[in-house]
């Protein structure tokens, strides 16, 4: 084959693959166009400020969100679930319709909306704005939803229902020890009136200070505490402490303690078995 031909082909090849990059280019921009056009809010998750979720029939979840930490407030006190609420911000902001109805808001009930379901009060700044969810679409796979005080109504996908349809539950923190795995340096284990007691020395080793020469496997404490730090919470049977008895706590069968030097430790009580 002759080099001018060669040429003429690396020329022909360069020209079809900037044609290929080019058109793929050109429809990424109107698939991200049209998405874009789908949406319903035109707002960043970092605007959001300050939330509440209304279940029907249930007491409203209130989280408030500052220096850029958000906490529930309502119905109880507690720390969010990063993670889940992080999704669940995401999955409000690009909340897209499938399809829009324009509706008279007298009609608004035949489709679920003077009692929603669910209904989400987000504050941005000093305005607070109002999505709804009603009944589901009993011809589809889809549910009809409201914003604010619009005569429009906004059929969205089920899924999307789904990951705004969030519980107290779903949005709290379910870790029982929230301390930095690690920087945990010392642990104690109490059970059957024995406590063992591990602490970390400055070579990252373990030791026992009731057993110095007996020798702690690493890989062992590191097993123990991944196990420790990634127990979650299944339910909250109460939000107070003072039936302790009760749940045999008050003298627990079993008692781990996980500390960071000597100002921050936390506790897990284990009682008895549930039913029992």
């Amino acid at each position: 084959m002759k080099w001018k031909q060669i040429v003429v082909y690396l020329v022909i090849l360069v020209a079809l693959a900037g044609y290929y990059f080019i058109e793929t280019a050109h429809k990424e921009k109107a698939k991200e166009k049209e998405i874009e056009s789908k949406k319903i809010l035109d707002i960043k998750k970092d605007q959001i400020d300050g939330l509440k979720i209304i279940h029907r029939g249930e007491k409203t979840i209130y989280l408030t969100k500052k220096n850029n930490k958000w906490i529930i407030n309502e119905p109880v006190k507690t720390k969010v679930d990063n993670f889940a609420l992080d999704n669940f911000l995401n999955g409000l902001v690009n909340i897209s319709a499938q399809k829009k109805l324009n509706i008279d808001k007298k009609e608004f009930s035949k489709f679920g909306l003077d009692k929603p379901s669910v209904s989400i009060e987000f504050k941005v700044g000093d305005k607070w704005r109002t999505f709804k969810i009603g009944d589901k679409n009993p011809t589809g796979d889809t549910y009809y939803a409201s914003l604010d005080d619009k005569s429009e109504i906004y059929m969205i996908a089920s899924f999307q229902q789904s990951s705004l349809n969030k519980k107290l539950f779903d949005l709290r923190d379910k870790r029982l020890f929230t301390l930095n795995r690690e920087k945990v340096d010392r642990i104690e284990v109490a059970r059957n009136n024995t406590i063992i007691k591990v602490i970390k020395k400055k070579d990252d080793k373990w030791e026992s200070p009731d057993a110095p020469n007996v020798p702690i496997k690493t890989e062992k404490i590191d097993s123990l505490l991944d196990s420790l730090t990634w127990l979650r919470a299944r339910k909250f049977v109460q939000e107070t402490d003072d039936k302790l008895e009760e749940y045999g706590l008050k003298e627990p069968s079993i008692q781990v303690v996980l500390a960071v030097q000597k100002d921050k430790s936390e506790t897990l009580l284990i009682g008895k078995e549930k039913d029992k």
